[in-house]
């Protein structure tokens, strides 16, 4: 008997298989006859003292329930039988379990070698979240794990299984072989978390609906990047206008996770990436740097990170998590503390010094803060950005702190990184990221080779966890729908850590082929198999550009930077931060040749946005030809898919402009005509953006999500006579 836990492979047991998401660990396909099941005859039994002690009978019935068939009959019996013409599926937990029933098997690897499993071999691992599915001839399909987590795991499994094996409203019946399912995580945690500071904070309706994917895909925990988003209730200056996040909102979504094995984390930051709150008077004292610095987040000089030496700072800090934590049930919280780019420049420079360094006063900052929030019952995590650039700082880290080792692009050192952590004995993450934030429509290959890289080198290295990054810099325009290409890969990488590792591989890889179906069959329910393949293709025209600019795509800066690409605030964030001095000083005299040799864009032709902008029309054509999604948000998504297309269309159009003009110019430079016709076209954009927007986000946030590119509409409406 041949088993596997690759996608290739598995798709010769049945094609079906290498769809399932995450793919178990262990399928075999076993001898004999394929069984016809009726799903509407469908009995789900637990044993009798399930009727009292747990709730998973209930949560369980709740995923078949959810796809929309009729619900399947619940009965609690010690001794289920299958009836005729039913599909019995009987589950059970049990304190450990063998290979006995897969007998001796070999699994076909990574290497195409045979790895035998001998059948009296015991199951090892101790992981909550284990299952075995067995499924015979008589049409029981029987359930074994060591947990409810296990359990409930498992459904999502043989709910994959029944989607794949399409029965349907009008017709229930499939059939199917004899199967054995051994499944378990390489990566104990695996945690998604997205963005609610950066303008877009989903309605709690969204979010349940994030929830039920997230859990659909084994995700076990959750988090909200929040820098002023939560309604702190002495702080309201600070979150007034942004719709934020109640304690109450916060207490159902901890709910609402729980019942289905997720764990809410909380998250604020509390170091760099304060500016949403130094920027008001009342806070402005506890800046480092009071006066303000240029920076990468905001193209407004303000504060950014608080003083890490001052007392009423730290207990601002303390404050904020004795009211936000009680919300949650989690006693893990993410600290941040990344990016804090003025650490020691100003007020702490002087403590800097007494300690020997940036990192030294960071670790000083870092352990007083892992102290308090231990002594009041919490587990602290943090970014590793400081770890890079302080590696001295490593050996003296605190025990029970997870460090988070992010990185966003499909080379980033993850190998070279994560040996570091491993050897210090330091507990951590590898976090990688979902590619969709300042790109438009997302970077698929990037995204598929940066999570692959990720998952490899942590379970490598013996990483506690993956936690999948979902940004919102630059105004969090990206349509949600792009996301799923990182939530799905992530999903089956982070699980069975074999797929990533196949990446190397051709004949095994895990395929924008098989990312597509997944996406039409469990996302977009795309009858016509056309719209994940669209999104994948989508989410590749960056490739087309040439010059691909790290963590983004070169069409989102068409528009990010209206003024000129060679006098704007990066270039004013880049010289305060790492010279000292405002670097656009020199490069706004540099003219066209300087311009070119400073942002490479020798390398940008007209051509390559010519023919990106055909690429996409051609796309948006098929989408119009083929796609047909039966979903309830369909019409939604499907304004959103088309949105995405044209506001890519009108970047590639914007760049040739742009290039004929110079790039050291900025957009009110255009041709007349041509620049009257792209405001024209812009305005339709951003007034289909305002109702978009609407659909699934709360409304605070909108305008400063829309500012950049109404700066830019602005520009293009009114011409060289803006600068009067």
């Amino acid at each position: 008997s041949i088993a596997t836990n690759i996608p290739e492979v598995a798709a010769s047991l049945h094609p079906y298989f290498s769809l399932l998401c995450p793919l178990p660990k262990l399928i075999q396909r076993l001898d004999g006859e394929k069984l016809t099941i009726d799903y509407e005859h469908t009995i789900i039994s637990f044993p009798e003292s399930f009727q009292t002690q747990y709730s998973v009978p209930a949560k369980i019935t709740q995923i078949f329930q959810s796809m929309k068939f009729p619900a399947p009959k619940l009965v609690y019996s010690s001794k289920p039988q299958p009836h005729d013409f039913s599909f019995l599926i009987s589950y059970e937990i049990v304190s450990e379990f063998s290979y006995t029933q897969f007998g001796d098997v070999n699994v076909q690897n990574l290497e195409n070698n045979n790895t035998k499993i001998k059948s009296k071999q015991p199951m090892t691992s101790d992981v909550l979240e284990d299952y075995i599915i067995s499924f015979r001839s008589s049409g029981h399909m029987k359930v074994q794990a060591k947990s409810e987590q296990g359990l409930y795991r498992a459904s999502q499994t043989i709910v994959q299984i029944i989607i794949l094996f399409q029965p349907t409203a009008e017709n229930s019946v499939f059939k199917l072989h004899p199967i054995n399912i051994y499944d378990s995580p390489d990566l104990k945690s695996r945690c998604y978390m997205v963005d609610v500071s950066r303008n877009r904070i989903p309605t709690i309706q969204q979010l349940e609906k994030l929830i039920d994917s997230l859990a659909f895909f084994k995700y076990n925990e959750l988090q909200l990047y929040i820098e002023h988003t939560f309604a702190y209730e002495q702080h309201e200056e600070v979150w007034k206008g942004y719709s934020p996040l109640t304690g109450a909102e916060i207490r159902h979504i901890d709910q609402y996770c729980k019942e289905r094995f997720i764990e809410l984390i909380p998250n604020q930051n509390c170091l760099g990436h304060f500016h949403k709150w130094l920027r008001h008077e009342k806070y402005r004292e506890l800046a480092e740097v009071p006066e303000g610095l240029w920076h990468p987040f905001s193209p407004e000089k303000e504060p950014f990170s608080l003083c890490a030496t001052d007392p009423k700072a730290f207990q601002l800090v303390i404050d904020l998590f004795t009211e936000l934590l009680p919300n949650f049930t989690s006693k893990k919280v993410n600290v941040n503390l990344d990016e804090s780019f003025d650490l020691g420049r100003s007020r702490s420079k002087k403590e800097m010094k007494k300690l020997g360094g940036k990192g030294h006063l960071y670790l000083k900052y870092l352990l007083q803060l892992h102290q308090k929030l231990t002594e009041m019952g919490y587990e602290m995590m943090c970014w590793g950005d400081a770890m890079h650039a302080h590696p001295e700082i490593i050996s003296k880290l605190p025990p029970k702190l997870t460090v988070l080792e992010w990185g966003y692009e499909k080379n980033h050192k993850f190998d070279k990184y994560c040996k570091k952590l491993h050897k210090a004995n330091v507990s951590f993450y590898v976090c990688p990221g979902t590619s969709s934030w300042t790109s438009i429509s997302g970077r698929t290959t990037n995204a598929i080779e940066n999570i692959g890289s990720a998952t490899k080198n942590g379970v490598n290295f013996g990483a506690s966890g993956m936690l999948l990054a979902d940004w919102g810099d630059g105004g969090h325009i990206q349509a949600p729908f792009i996301s799923y290409v990182g939530i799905l890969t992530a999903a089956t990488m982070s699980w069975n850590v074999s797929v990533a590792k196949s990446l190397s591989d051709p004949e095994t890889s895990f395929t924008e082929r098989i990312l597509s179906y997944q996406l039409d069959k469990y996302i977009f329910r795309d009858t016509s198999a056309h719209m994940g393949a669209l999104v994948c293709e989508i989410g590749n025209i960056y490739q087309e550009i040439g010059v691909q600019p790290e963590n983004s795509s070169l069409l989102f800066w068409s528009f990010q930077l209206p003024m000129s690409f060679v006098d704007n605030y990066l270039i004013r964030a880049a010289g305060d931060m790492f010279l000292g001095f405002d670097l656009t000083k020199i490069t706004k005299h540099v003219g066209h040749i300087g311009a070119g040799l400073l942002t490479g864009s020798f390398k940008i032709k007209k051509d390559k946005f010519t023919l990106a902008s055909e690429h996409l029309k051609d796309i948006v054509e098929r989408f119009h030809r083929y796609v047909k999604m039966e979903i309830e948000d369909s019409e939604i998504v499907k304004q959103e898919f088309l949105w995405t297309a044209e506001l890519s269309i009108w970047a590639c159009d914007l760049w040739v402009e742009r290039i004929k003009i110079g790039i050291e110019n900025g957009v009110d430079k255009i041709e007349n005509e041509k620049r009257i016709e792209l405001a024209d076209r812009l305005n339709n954009i951003l007034d289909t953006y305002r109702k978009l927007w609407k659909e699934r986000s709360r409304e605070g946030g909108l305008d400063a999500s829309c500012s950049t590119l109404e700066l830019c509409l602005k520009m293009l409406k009114n011409g060289p006579e803006i600068n009067k």
